[in-house]
């Protein structure tokens, strides 16, 4: 960056101490952009039409860079975290539950996906950290018991909730927004006393005041309505957020498998109310109005920085230093932001996706 003395007056709207430096200075971008030689199997693109999850909507707005990394490049970390194997395992069994509507047992139905679970700790568990990876083996050792405990604790539910058969259980979607996509996946949109609500389960380490309290501005939430109004043509009532919070038992050194599920079973089912919390809140059209504010803005603010001179440029889209260690732990692009030389072929961790949204079949 070239400087030079400055020549005009400060303005009367900015407050500075007597002895403040002040200078002009000549912005230079610079003739190329980070060296990311080596790190792509194929050229990163623009998509022609983005789609928009809720994932990438907050990502993009935590970080541009990034988004660029995982989004635009479609880099990726070759597994998902403890809470991403877990949470989709949760939800692969209370959907087959809720569609067996009472015909298949929650025993059956978790058998195999803990099987699933455990295989993929023993082939990659050495992917992950040490803290992590306890964090994946004590998930996956209450998980029988953590499904099984819900079913219990909420077999009435087959019952009493009703789920529209357009929409189904577990459906994903892609809505037209004219200039990008929104998509993503609805767990059930049930009518529950004449009133049709949107259903989100969740999974928690813990659920206080201050996690209830941020749900009615959650943006999935809030986006899965606009997009349940656009599929159906009707707004939902609102929104029955689902939540189970994981136990913290431990398996006993000699305790088997099978007990030991059963006593994490046990202890959901005879705590309901400290395991499981159930919370309606409504939304209205205001609520839905915002969210597409929010979505056109986002993509607005994402259509400057993929419009630039150099799109492809990582360093067209800014940075948020506060991510770099965010919940104590190093961005898993870091090596790439301050090009230490990361590349798939080198990256233990890091892979390239074929598509752009991995959460989406």
């Amino acid at each position: 960056m070239k400087t030079k003395p400055a020549s005009s007056k400060v303005p009367s709207s900015i407050a500075l101490s007597k002895n403040a430096l002040v200078t002009k200075a000549t912005l230079s971008l610079g003739a190329s952009g980070l060296n990311v030689h080596g790190v792509f199997k194929g050229s990163p693109e623009v998509p022609e039409k983005m789609i928009w999850t809720a994932s990438s909507i907050k990502q993009f707005r935590q970080c541009p860079r990034k988004f660029y990394w995982k989004y635009i490049t479609r880099l990726r970390q070759k597994f998902g975290g403890s809470a991403l194997q877990v949470g989709t395992a949760f939800h692969k069994c209370l959907a087959e539950w809720y569609r067996s509507n009472g015909k298949i047992k929650m025993e059956k139905i978790a058998a195999p996906v803990a099987k699933e679970l455990g295989s993929f700790l023993k082939t990659h568990g050495d992917f992950f950290d040490n803290e992590e990876k306890e964090k994946l083996e004590s998930s996956i050792a209450t998980f029988v018991g953590m499904v099984v405990g819900y079913a219990a604790a909420n077999d009435s539910d087959r019952k009493t909730l009703k789920f529209d058969p357009q929409i189904g259980v577990e459906r994903e979607f892609l809505v037209d927004c004219g200039e990008f996509y929104y998509a993503g996946s609805i767990d059930g949109l049930p009518t529950v006393k004449g009133k049709q609500w949107l259903m989100e389960h969740k999974t928690a380490s813990f659920v206080n005041e201050h996690y209830i309290s941020r749900l009615a501005l959650d943006t999935q939430s809030r986006g899965y309505m606009f997009a349940v109004k656009a599929l159906t043509g009707k707004l939902p009532h609102g929104v029955i957020y689902n939540v189970t919070q994981k136990c913290k038992l431990r398996r006993k050194c000699d305790e088997k498998a099978e007990d030991f599920n059963r006593r994490v079973a046990e202890a959901y089912m005879s705590e309901p109310d400290k395991y499981f919390y159930r919370e309606y809140i409504d939304f209205d059209a205001d609520d839905i109005a915002a969210f597409c504010i929010e979505l056109v803005q986002t993509h607005r603010h994402f259509m400057l920085m993929a419009g630039s001179q150099r799109p492809l440029d990582p360093r067209s889209w800014t940075i948020d230093d506060s991510q770099c260690n965010a919940w104590f732990k190093t961005c898993e692009y870091h090596g790439l932001c301050t090009g230490g030389g990361v590349s798939i072929e080198s990256s233990l961790h890091l892979t390239q996706a074929d598509k752009l949204h991995a959460e989406l079949t």
